[in-house]
């Protein structure tokens, strides 16, 4: 189905509208404004403007995600330790050598004065 010009106006409208807070999920973006996921990736792609509203709901999902994530490292929540320090550490030398199992570290925070927190004694990583 070909959109007609005198269409594409009233849809990018009503596109731009429905991007701010959608994640830019495009489903979410196609029940906002009653059109078709075809018709709503045709006019994204004709429209810079739609291209960076677009990215711009991803970068929000993004931003929530890395809160949620400092959030859990705060907590000394070992998995969230691991996922922040893996990478960084890994580039440092802190990886483990093969067969050495692995080692989880608790990060205390400037004036944390509680007790570490309970480590689980064994999972299904461990096997």
């Amino acid at each position: 189905m070909r959109i007609l010009p005198e269409e594409l106006d009233q849809y990018h409208k009503a596109i731009a509208e429905a991007i701010p807070g959608s994640g830019g999920i495009y489903s979410v973006i196609c029940r906002r404004t009653g059109l078709s996921r075809h018709t709503v990736t045709q006019v994204i792609a004709a429209f810079h403007d739609l291209q960076e509203l677009m990215e711009a709901a991803r970068q929000e999902i993004v931003d929530a995600a890395e809160v949620k994530l400092f959030e859990a490292v705060e907590q000394g929540k070992p998995w969230a330790i691991e996922k922040v320090l893996g990478a960084s550490w890994a580039r440092r030398g802190y990886s483990p050598k093969e067969g050495e199992s692995r080692v989880v570290y608790v990060l205390r925070l400037p004036g944390d004065t509680s007790h570490p927190p309970e480590l689980p004694q064994g999972s299904e990583d461990d096997e």
